[in-house]
């Protein structure tokens, strides 16, 4: 069971224009949203950024499981 799925272009493009500092960031605040409280993501796989599987990002209070459509 997935908790987001989203446009892996879209994720791309925020990644090269932002950084990966900055994408952790909106991680963290989509894993707020979803999860109704902060996850606190601190790392999240790169192999997306590759090829299109998911991404995983890992939480001090909960992880986070984004597909791409």
């Amino acid at each position: 069971m997935y908790d987001i799925l989203a446009d892996r272009e879209r994720a791309l493009a925020i990644v090269r224009r932002r950084g990966l500092d900055h994408f952790l960031t909106l991680l963290d605040r989509l894993a707020s949203i979803y999860h109704g409280c902060d996850c606190d993501i601190y790392k999240f796989s790169l192999e997306w950024t590759d090829k299109p599987c998911a991404l995983k990002a890992r939480g001090i209070r909960g992880d986070l499981l984004i597909i791409w459509r």
